[in-house]
């Protein structure tokens, strides 16, 4: 319960951009610790300690609704997981698919996973990647660049000037990492804007298949297919 609270907690200042790389906080209680995961308690004597933070997403909101879809849609696939992060995603459809592949423009996310036993790899976007999947599962970052914000941390919370330019990447390029009856899930905020447009302009029948309302935005979850 407390690495779901302090890890809920951080993962949403990363994505909305109010905790900075390097910045130091103080926990009360407890200290999670992105690198390894673990859990210091000190129980009743609230020792205050300091963290500097990694430069791993998290899971938070968007990452459980997304993690909700994998079971319908992973079972006996080949799954690759854009952007693994923490590699969450990864591990929940390690359970059910045929494989899995990693990727993240993050080396510190990478080698993360690689220590969870996952199949993992630098990749900025499908630069490294050749190989066609069944499923491809992919939570970018959304928010608009913020020229105050360093060039780090700006890779886990920024999807570009206006918020989508990554996600329009990966659009123009997913399609060719398709098998014939592939799909995408993607998972999108109501702080980003023209999806269903982007979805048009590169040719994708999509589907809105979950959707959660929070107090500062709504999380969406599309399933994308080509045209045949």
């Amino acid at each position: 319960e407390a690495e779901t609270l302090v890890g809920g907690v951080l993962g949403g200042a990363l994505k909305q951009g109010t905790l900075k790389q390097g910045q130091e906080i103080e926990i009360v209680a407890f200290i999670l610790d992105i690198t390894n995961h673990s859990i210091y308690d000190d129980k009743f004597g609230y020792k205050k300690r300091k963290f500097t933070m990694n430069l791993i997403y998290e899971p938070e909101e968007d990452s459980f609704l997304l993690a909700t879809c994998i079971s319908s849609y992973c079972n006996n696939k080949k799954v690759l997981d854009m952007g693994s992060g923490s590699g969450y995603l990864a591990l929940e459809a390690q359970k059910i698919a045929l494989s899995v592949t990693c990727v993240d423009i993050n080396e510190t996310a990478v080698k993360h996973c690689k220590t969870l036993g996952l199949h993992a790899f630098v990749s900025d976007l499908f630069s490294t990647i050749s190989e066609k999947f069944d499923v491809i599962l992919f939570n970018p970052p959304y928010l608009p660049f913020d020229e105050a914000e360093d060039e780090e941390s700006a890779l886990i919370t920024s999807g570009g000037k206006e918020g989508h330019e990554v996600l329009e990447r990966f659009l123009f390029q997913g399609k060719q990492h398709l098998t014939e009856n592939g799909c995408i899930l993607v998972l999108v905020s109501s702080l980003t804007p023209h999806v269903e447009e982007l979805f048009k302009k590169y040719d994708y029948q999509f589907n809105l298949i979950k959707e959660k309302k929070l107090f500062f935005e709504i999380l969406k979850v599309y399933c994308l297919t080509k045209y045949l």
